[in-house]
């Protein structure tokens, strides 16, 4: 980005083809669309600053001097921010209907590698994994199509040279996932025949591909209206005595997305609770779905939400609305 040199105090203009995209609609259509942003300016301003809230609850801050579009006489008018009056009425799209962008699935390999905090903790195991041992163990080596390698009393003896990297690799089928580089990733390429896992030996790892599908929109509804998470004590999920029958639900919808069982707790009196303790998932859920730091009254929906086809919405509001049912009985 290259921002105009201008003296200080004035308008600073910041043109860019990387700007992203702003919510727009056509005045001789009235199409809802997005359209990339040209430019942005900064400006030194005193101003009023004007909450406006319409009767159905939207609201917006403008300026004195900004502008939004009214409907006055049949007709779309742009209005200033401190000439706007009680009964103007402001033009708001009736519906959103927001682009489709999210990906199929989501490469758990390649976006816990890009945070270092996370990649640190997270092990990769596996066939591929073995194999990737092997292929750096020839790569290092370097050897001919057939060398000699010192026999047992000394002597030379024939090696071929697509049995030594494995010798020298050994049989390991795990590495830290904070100490591959990028050829690395780029080895592994679509290869899901591993897993990530917190430890290099024991404990189940989970799938490296996240599905983007049913099963997770409607679990993230689900655990925005009655879910937490802590680093020590997983992703939870609190169940009403009275909403069970869809424990076993969700149950295998986490085991569908991680490849790891969820734990239905057993009820205490008029509650039970859903939890699914895995320090893999829990790093994928706090970092890569958004909640890290989030408590009940801090959590966000995620922004993938925002990203998928109408069908997936509606997954996630179905979740959402059980969730809140759950919790209400739970509680009540």
């Amino acid at each position: 980005l290259a921002a105009a040199q201008v003296p200080p105090g004035s308008v600073d203009k910041l043109t860019s083809d990387a700007l992203g995209e702003v919510l727009c609609f056509g005045r001789e259509d009235r199409e809802i669309r997005f359209r990339p942003i040209k430019s942005v300016i900064r400006h030194p301003l005193q101003e009023k600053l004007f909450a406006v809230r319409t009767t159905y609850g939207r609201s917006v801050r403008v300026t004195s001097s900004h502008s939004v579009f009214v409907w006055q006489d049949n007709a779309l008018v742009l209005k200033r921010g401190d000439e706007l009056r009680t009964a103007d009425r402001l033009v708001a799209p009736r519906t959103l209907r927001l682009p489709a962008t999210a990906p199929q699935r989501i490469d758990l390999l390649e976006t816990l590698w890009q945070i270092p905090a996370a990649a640190d903790q997270i092990w990769l195991r596996g066939p591929a994994v073995e194999n990737w041992h092997r292929s750096c163990a020839s790569a290092a080596v370097h050897l001919p199509l057939t060398t000699v390698a010192r026999g047992q009393g000394g002597g030379s003896t024939p090696l071929e040279a697509d049995q030594a990297p494995a010798d020298l690799a050994g049989t390991r089928d795990y590495v830290r996932l904070g100490a591959l580089k990028q050829e690395d990733l780029d080895w592994f390429a679509d290869r899901d025949d591993l897993e990530l896992a917190p430890e290099h030996t024991g404990h189940r790892g989970i799938h490296r591909f996240l599905a983007v599908n049913e099963d997770l929109l409607s679990v993230l509804g689900f655990y925005l209206a009655a879910g937490s998470c802590t680093e020590r004590g997983g992703i939870r999920f609190s169940i009403g005595a009275n909403t069970q029958w869809y424990a076993s639900e969700f149950s295998q919808r986490l085991a569908r997305l991680f490849g790891v069982p969820a734990i239905a707790a057993e009820s205490v009196e008029r509650s039970a609770e859903l939890k699914l303790i895995n320090r893999t998932a829990t790093i994928v859920w706090q970092r890569v779905l958004g909640f890290a730091g989030a408590d009940i009254s801090t959590k966000r929906i995620p922004d993938i939400v925002f990203n998928v086809d109408e069908s997936l919405r509606l997954e996630f509001l179905r979740g959402y609305l059980l969730g809140h049912l759950s919790d209400d009985l739970a509680t009540s």
